[in-house]
C-alpha cells in the first residue's frame, strides 16, 4: 500500500531538515522514487477488487472517492487526478486536502506529474541545469526556459501553471527562496487563493522598514511570477475564478478565441523578458480592464484592480500594450526603466502610434480613479496621506486630489511631491487621463471642443483651458481648476504653455526650478524680451488668475486661510474673491504671504487692461473710444501694453458716462493711489527718486511711497513730478483713496456728513468743514489736518474748487491777476483774493469754504505754516493748533513777527475775517445762536450779515462771547456800509421773527376751551353711567356668609 516507500522517503525529508547524512542508501532512494512515479503515473484505481492498494498519499482513497465517482467516474484511472484537479472548488474538503498533498508531491518532483513528465522528458535532457535534486528545481527550469521547450511541453506546462497559480506552496522555487520573507511580510496571511503572491508582490512594491530586508533573489522570483499571472486570464486564479461569470458575460468572444490558441500562438515565440511583440495574450484581460465599470461581482473587480495595479508597476506585464508599443518603446523609451515606461508613453503621448496611444490611454485612465492603482505613487505618498488627507478613504480619486492640492505645502513629504509631479506632467498629455475631466468634462467638450477631443493627445485639454471661463458644470469646474492651477504652480504641468516657452525658458530662466510659480513669475519680468506665442500663452495664464481665485496657485496657498475671516459668503471660484481680499489688504487679519501674493497679482493686473475683469466688462467700448491708441496695443494681449491703457482712461475719467465703468474704474483708481507702484510707467519712471528720496519706505498699501515722494515734490525729476502730482490728484477725489483717513473717520463720516455721497471730494469737504468740533475724534482729526495740508499746496488737491471755478481761474489768468506760478497755492491764493470779481455762483461757494477752513486753522493757507513756524514757536508755542487760536495768537503779537510774508498772510487772513461773519471762525462759532436769533434771513453778502449782528449787539439775550468775537471785526463799517431794509422787508422779518404766542396764539386758545369741554363731557358721562350700574344690580351679602359676594 506504499507505506513503507513513504516512510523512507520521509526519514530522507527529517534528515536533511535537520541537515545530517541521509539514512536511506542512494540505490534505495533511487527505487523509492521510481516506486512513486510508477504510482503516480498509474493513476488512480476505482476497482474495489483491484489488488493494487497503494495511493499517491495516504488516505486519498477514502477521502477522494465520493467525489471520484460524482464528477470524474467516466475517466480512465490515468485521468481521474486531472479531473479532481480541474475541479477542485467543487471536491468535499476532505477530498480537497488529499488533491493538495498530491500537487505538493508533483511541485517537489515534476516527474511525478505523468502528462508533464511524458511531455517535456525530452525538452529537460538537453536543457544546461536542469538536471537538479532540488525539489522544485527541474520544473522551475522547464519554466525558465518556456519559450525554447517543444509545443507538447509548452502546453502542459501551462496546464501545470493554470493549477500551481492557487497556491504559492505549489511553486517550490519561489516559496523556498521567499521563506524569510512570507515571515516577515506576510506571516499572518493563510496560504491558498493565491493570498500569499499577492501579499508579496505588495511587500516587494513598498519600501517600509519591513521590506528593506525583502530579499533581490526573491523580488525578482516574485517580479516574475506576478508578471506571468497577469499574461493570461487563465493563469491569474483570483480572476479565473472570481470573474468566471463576468468574463462569460462581458468578454465571452475574447475567451472564446483564446481558449482555441495553442500556446504557440497564444504566447508566440517570445515573451521570456516580458516582451510580447508576438502572440496573443492578455485579450481577455484587456477586456475586463476596458469593462471594468460594468464588472458586476466585487470580488472580480478587486481581482481586475490587481491587475491593473500590476500593469501599472511594470508595463511589461500587459502583453497587449507592449505588442501594441512594440515600435514606440524603442522609439521613444528604450532607456527607460521598468517602472517608468508608463511614465516616458504618457509624456509622448502625441508621438505615439493610434494603437498604443489607445493601450496607454485605456491603462491610464483607469489609474485615474484610484490612488492604490498608482503603486509606485502610492507607497510613496502614504505617510503624505496620514499627514495631510486622514480624513479621505485611501481608494478612489479623491484621495490624489487631496494630495495634490496639498502637495504646494512647506512640508509636504518631498519624495511624494516628486512622485505626484512625475506622475501629473505624464498625465497632462491627455484628458482621458485626468479622472475628473474625463468624468464631467465630456459635455463641455461636445459644446466647445468636440473636434479636439476626437483628436486626443492634449489638445482637448488645451481647448478647455482656453474655454475655462465659460465652462458651466460644476464637476468639470471643479477639475480643470484643479488642473489650470496646478499649471500656474508649475510651468511644467502647463504642456501648452512650457511647449511654446520652451526657448524662452531656456534663454531667460534656465537656472530657475519649476515650482511655487517661479518661471512664470521670472517670464513675467522678461515680459518685453519673449517670443509672440510665450507672450501669449503667459498672458492667458495670468488673465485665467486674476478672473479666477482659484486657479491661482499662489493665492490659495497663502490666502485660502482668509477667506472664512475675510470673505466668508464668497466663492472660491471666480474673480470676487481676489477682489474681496485686495479690499481687505490693510486688515489686521491678512498676512505678509497673503498680502505679498495679492500685491502681486493686482500689479499684473495694473500693467494690462485685460487683466481686470469688470474693467473690462463694462469699460471695453469707453476705452476704445477714448484711447483709441492704448486700446489697439493693448488688445494685442501679450504683457506689452504696460499699463497705458488703464492709466489714459484714468486720466480721462471726466469723459466717462457709463455708472458701470465708472465704478469699476473706481477700484482701479483706488489701488493706484493707494500704492503708484502698481502703474508700471510711474515705476520706471520715479525708480531713481524712490532710491533717493523714499528708500527707507518699507510698506505699501496706505499711500506711503506717494506721500513720500509728493513731500519732496519740488526736487524730483520732472516725469516722477507729474506722475506723483496726478495720482494726488486722484487721491483727493474720494475719502476712500486715503485709506487710513477712510478708516479712522468712518464714525465721523456717519455722525456729522449722514446724507453726504461719497466721491467728487464732497465726503472731504464735509469733513474738513467739521474737523475743529469738539466730537470730532482725535485720530480723524489728525488725518483730516494732513489732508488739509495737501490741499493748500495746489488747486489740483481741491476737486470741487477747480470745477467749480474752472472758468473764473481762466479769466483771471487771463488778466494776469494771479501773481507768481512757483508760488505754492498761487491759483488759490489768487481765487481767495479776487473773490469779489468771481461769477460763478459755485466758485463763489467753493472760495467761501476754503475761506471759512483757512479762518479756523492757519495751516489750510497756502504757505501759511511753512512761512510762519519760527514765529508761532516763538510766539505761539503754547498755543493749540486750529480753531482760530494761533490766528490770534498772531494778531495780538503782530510787532513782533519777524518774517515779512508771515506779517502779510497774518493781515490778509485778518482783513478776510474781519469783514464776514460767514467765514469768520469765531464769529460762526460764538454767534450761531444770536443769527438764529436776530438774523436768520439776513443775506451773507455785503456786510449784511455781519451789520446785523453788530444791530443786535445790546439785545438782552446777546452773548458776551459772540460780542468778544464781533468786537474784533469791523462791525461798525458793517454797520454803515449795511444796506437799508425796505418797509416790506421788515415788515417780512417781524411776522418770521415772531414768538409762538404771537403766531399761534389765538388757535391756541380755542384748542384750550375746546379740550376742557370735551374733558368735563367724558368724566360726566362716565359718572353717571356708573350709578346706574350699581343701582340696577345691586345687592346684600349675609352677614354669615361674606365671601359668597366674591364667589
Amino acid at each position: 500500500d506504499g507505506r513503507l516507500a513513504r516512510c523512507l522517503r520521509q526519514a530522507d525529508r527529517a534528515a536533511k531538515a535537520r541537515k545530517e547524512a541521509l539514512p536511506v542508501p542512494q540505490a534505495c532512494r533511487g527505487q523509492v522514487m521510481e516506486f512513486f512515479v510508477k504510482l503516480f503515473h498509474s493513476g488512480i484505481n476505482t476497482s474495489s477488487s483491484s489488488l493494487v492498494r497503494a495511493e499517491p498519499v495516504e488516505g486519498f482513497r477514502a477521502a477522494c472517492m465520493e467525489d471520484i465517482l460524482t464528477m470524474c467516474r467516466s475517466r480512465p484511472d490515468v485521468l481521474v487526478m486531472g479531473c479532481l484537479k480541474a475541479k477542485k472548488s467543487q471536491l468535499s474538503s476532505d477530498c480537497k486536502e488529499k488533491v493538495f498533498a498530491v500537487q505538493i508531491n508533483q511541485a517537489q518532483n515534476y516527474s511525478l506529474d505523468a502528462p508533464l513528465f511524458i511531455a517535456c522528458k525530452a525538452d529537460i535532457t538537453g536543457l544546461k541545469g536542469c538536471q537538479t535534486s532540488v525539489p522544485g528545481g527541474r520544473l522551475a527550469c522547464l519554466k525558465g526556459h518556456r519559450t525554447s521547450v517543444s509545443d507538447a511541453c509548452k502546453q502542459e506546462l501551462f496546464r501545470r501553471e493554470q493549477q500551481d497559480s492557487e497556491d504559492i506552496r505549489l511553486n517550490q522555487d519561489v516559496l523556498s527562496t521567499c521563506k524569510a520573507e512570507i515571515q516577515t511580510s506576510c506571516k499572518d496571511l493563510e496560504f491558498g487563493e493565491a493570498r500569499m503572491l499577492k501579499c508579496l508582490w505588495d511587500a516587494s512594491a513598498r519600501r517600509t522598514a519591513l521590506t528593506a530586508s525583502f530579499s533581490q533573489r526573491c523580488r525578482e522570483k516574485v517580479h516574475n511570477l506576478t508578471m506571468r499571472s497577469v499574461s493570461d486570464y487563465r493563469l491569474d486564479f483570483r480572476v479565473r475564478t472570481r470573474c468566471d461569470k463576468d468574463i462569460d458575460e462581458l468578454c465571452g468572444k475574447e475567451k472564446e478565441a483564446v481558449d482555441r490558441l495553442s500556446i504557440a500562438d497564444l504566447f508566440g515565440n517570445d515573451g521570456q523578458q516580458g516582451f510580447f511583440s508576438e502572440g496573443q495574450s492578455g485579450q481577455v484581460l484587456r477586456c475586463l480592464k476596458s469593462n471594468y465599470l460594468k464588472v458586476k461581482k466585487m470580488m472580480c473587480r478587486e481581482a481586475v484592480m490587481q491587475v491593473i495595479r500590476i500593469q501599472a508597476a511594470h508595463a511589461a506585464a500587459d502583453p497587449v500594450l507592449m505588442r501594441s508599443c512594440n515600435w514606440d518603446l524603442s522609439t521613444h523609451c528604450q532607456g527607460s526603466k521598468p517602472g517608468e515606461v508608463h511614465s516616458c508613453l504618457r509624456k509622448k503621448m502625441n508621438e505615439l502610434s493610434l494603437e498604443c496611444r489607445e493601450e496607454e490611454l485605456l491603462q491610464g485612465a483607469l489609474e485615474a480613479t484610484d490612488i492604490t492603482l498608482k503603486p509606485r505613487l502610492f507607497y510613496a505618498c502614504k505617510h503624505a496621506m496620514g499627514q495631510f488627507c486622514q480624513d479621505i478613504s485611501p481608494g478612489g480619486a479623491k484621495m490624489y486630489q487631496c494630495l495634490q492640492d496639498n502637495r504646494v505645502k512647506s512640508d509636504f513629504p518631498s519624495g511624494c511631491k516628486q512622485a505626484i509631479l512625475n506622475d501629473l506632467e505624464a498625465s497632462n498629455n491627455d484628458w482621458r487621463l485626468k479622472f475628473g475631466i474625463s468624468e464631467h468634462c465630456k459635455p463641455e467638450m461636445e459644446r466647445m471642443c468636440k473636434h479636439p477631443m476626437n483628436q486626443g493627445g492634449g489638445q482637448a485639454l488645451a481647448c478647455l483651458k482656453k474655454h475655462y471661463l465659460n465652462v458651466t458644470v460644476e464637476g468639470c469646474k471643479q477639475a480643470l481648476t484643479r488642473y489650470v492651477r496646478q499649471g500656474t504652480e508649475n510651468i511644467k504641468l502647463a504642456p501648452r504653455v512650457f511647449d511654446q516657452c520652451q526657448g524662452d525658458v531656456q534663454r531667460h530662466c534656465k537656472d530657475v526650478q519649476p515650482g511655487s510659480g517661479r518661471v512664470h513669475d521670472c517670464l513675467y519680468k522678461h515680459n518685453k524680451e519673449l517670443s509672440a506665442e510665450c507672450a501669449k500663452a503667459e498672458f492667458h495664464n495670468e488673465m485665467l488668475q486674476t478672473h479666477d481665485f482659484g486657479v491661482s496657485s499662489g493665492l490659495v496657498r497663502h490666502c485660502k486661510g482668509l477667506r472664512q475671516k475675510l470673505c466668508p459668503d464668497i466663492p472660491m471660484q471666480g474673480s470676487q474673491l481676489l477682489t474681496c481680499m485686495q479690499d481687505h489688504m490693510n486688515d489686521e487679519a491678512m498676512t505678509t504671504d497673503c498680502k505679498h501674493e495679492l500685491t502681486k497679482h493686482m500689479g499684473r493686473q495694473h500693467a494690462d487692461f485685460f487683466l481686470n475683469p469688470l474693467v473690462k466688462k463694462f469699460c471695453n467700448e469707453t476705452a476704445r473710444q477714448i484711447c483709441p491708441s492704448e486700446f489697439k496695443k493693448a488688445q494685442l494681449r501679450d504683457l506689452t501694453s504696460n499699463g497705458e491703457l488703464l492709466t489714459c482712461i484714468m486720466k480721462k475719467r471726466s469723459l466717462i458716462n457709463n455708472t458701470n465703468c465708472k465704478n469699476a474704474l473706481l477700484k482701479k483708481e483706488h489701488q493706484r493711489v493707494s500704492d503708484i507702484l502698481l502703474a508700471p510707467a510711474t515705476t520706471n519712471l520715479c525708480r531713481s527718486d524712490i532710491q533717493k528720496f523714499c528708500s527707507s519706505v518699507r510698506s505699501r498699501g496706505m499711500g506711503e511711497t506717494r506721500k513720500c515722494l509728493a513731500a519732496h515734490m519740488k526736487n524730483l525729476t520732472d516725469g516722477c513730478s507729474k506722475t506723483v502730482m496726478d495720482y494726488t490728484e486722484m487721491a483727493s477725489e474720494d475719502v476712500r483713496f486715503k485709506a487710513k483717513l477712510y478708516n479712522l473717520c468712518k464714525a465721523a463720516s456717519k455722525s456729522f456728513c449722514p446724507d453726504i455721497k461719497v466721491g467728487g471730494g464732497r465726503m472731504m469737504n464735509c469733513l474738513l468743514d467739521h474737523m475743529h468740533n469738539s466730537e470730532m475724534h482725535s485720530h480723524c482729526r489728525d488725518e483730516l489736518v494732513e489732508e488739509q495740508t495737501w490741499r493748500s499746496k495746489n488747486i489740483r488737491f481741491n476737486p470741487i474748487l477747480k470745477t467749480s471755478c474752472k472758468s473764473d481761474i481762466m479769466k483771471l489768468l487771463g488778466e494776469q491777476k494771479c501773481g507768481n506760478p512757483s508760488v505754492e497755492g498761487w491759483k488759490i491764493n489768487c481765487l481767495t483774493k479776487h473773490r469779489s470779481e468771481l461769477t460763478a455762483p459755485a466758485c463763489k461757494t467753493a472760495v467761501t469754504g476754503i475761506l471759512k477752513r483757512q479762518s479756523a486753522d492757519y495751516r489750510a493757507v497756502p504757505g501759511m505754516e511753512r512761512s510762519c513756524k519760527k514765529d508761532v514757536e516763538r510766539l505761539c508755542n503754547t498755543t493749540g493748533l486750529g480753531r482760530g487760536k494761533i490766528h490770534a495768537c498772531l494778531r495780538e503779537q503782530e510787532q513782533k513777527i519777524t518774517d515779512p510774508v508771515c506779517k502779510k498772510m497774518v493781515n490778509r487772513t485778518h482783513e478776510v475775517d474781519k469783514q464776514s461773519a460767514t467765514i469768520n471762525y469765531n464769529v460762526r462759532k460764538n454767534c450761531y445762536n444770536e443769527r438764529q436769533a436776530f438774523c436768520k434771513d439776513a443775506p451773507s453778502g455785503q456786510m449784511v450779515l455781519l451789520g446785523c449782528l453788530a444791530a443786535n449787539m445790546n439785545e438782552t439775550h446777546f452773548s458776551d462771547a459772540c460780542r468778544e468775537a464781533l468786537a474784533k471785526t469791523n462791525f461798525k463799517k458793517a454797520l454803515v456800509k449795511a444796506p437799508t431794509l425796505s418797509v416790506a422787508h421788515l415788515k417780512h422779518l417781524l411776522r418770521e421773527n415772531r414768538g409762538i404766542v404771537e403766531k399761534y396764539g389765538p388757535i391756541l386758545l380755542g384748542g384750550t376751551v375746546a379740550f376742557v369741554i370735551l374733558c368735563g363731557f367724558v368724566i360726566s358721562y362716565f359718572v353717571i353711567k356708573r350709578k346706574r350700574l350699581f343701582t340696577i344690580y345691586g345687592s346684600v351679602a349675609p352677614r354669615d356668609q361674606p365671601e359668597d359676594l366674591e364667589r
